[in-house]
């Protein structure tokens, strides 16, 4: 068993950061001398322990093919995390932060990457397929507006911000009656060299709700209606009549006296 240590603040830094490792102290054990397998030792940092862990998995050939075949920590693409999950909140204006945070290690806030592309975010109570069918399309898109949104950081130690308006809106179709929370997004970024970068949600709940209503109007008042535009036509139309008709015969009457030539 070999063991060796570097200095990811000082001479080791591009090594640190080749294996993406961010958080110190770090203890990782590679296996079959290669870098792709490895995992994060997470037990106490003691010799007993140490020696302890290495007696039990040096030579367990049980898994030797578990290991060759799991996956890397290290992805094509870097290594990240998923979150999902719900956050109860008060009808309030508020914020929430994703970031890094640990009490047995310390990070590099210039090696953070805060890069995140957003599933899914939504406010109140899921909506089925079946219910965002029945409401109108721009409805249904103003009710998730970040879904499959990519926000790259651009820069080291950049936080990247959302500012979310969020509307109660109801919508009455019959019977049924649909509650959805509608919001607008605006994101930004910016650098802080004195803090640890973060992804942070700033919402703002309007204290008013939108009631939207479909009434069909009865069979009676339809021929309300129609009466009234055909009425009014009619009389429109009497108008024109009246006046084109008495212009022209008073047109035609100084004609006949000669006071037009």
């Amino acid at each position: 068993v070999l063991m060796a240590k570097a200095d990811c603040t000082g001479a080791g830094a591009n090594l640190c950061r080749e294996q993406h490792i961010h958080a110190f102290p770090t203890v990782r054990v590679y296996r079959h001398h290669a870098a792709v397998s490895h995992e994060s030792y997470v037990g106490d940092r003691t010799h007993e322990a140490l020696e302890r862990f290495v007696e039990e998995n040096v030579h367990d050939d049980d898994h030797e093919e578990a290991v060759r075949s799991g996956e890397s920590e290290v992805g094509g693409v870097g290594e990240g995390c998923l979150v999902k999950g719900v956050v109860l909140v008060n009808r309030v204006p508020g914020n929430f932060h994703i970031s890094a945070h640990s009490k047995a290690h310390s990070f590099q806030p210039g090696q953070l990457n805060m890069t995140h592309e957003i599933g899914r975010m939504t406010f109140g109570r899921p909506l089925t397929p079946a219910m965002l069918r029945l409401l109108p399309d721009d409805v249904a898109a103003a009710h998730d507006v970040l879904a499959r949104t990519l926000h790259v950081a651009t820069g080291q130690n950049t936080t990247l911000e959302h500012y979310l308006k969020v509307v109660h809106t109801s919508h009455v179709l019959g019977r049924r009656q649909i509650d959805t929370y509608q919001y607008t997004a605006n994101s930004n970024n910016y650098q802080d060299g004195g803090s640890l970068p973060s992804a942070v949600f700033s919402y703002d709940m309007s204290p008013m709700q939108v009631l939207v209503q479909t009434e069909r109007k009865s069979l009676a008042s339809f021929l309300t209606q129609l009466c009234a535009i055909i009425g009014g036509v009619f009389t429109v139309t009497g108008l024109v009549d009246g006046v084109v008709y008495h212009g022209s015969a008073t047109l035609k009457r100084k004609m006949q006296l000669g006071k037009i030539v």
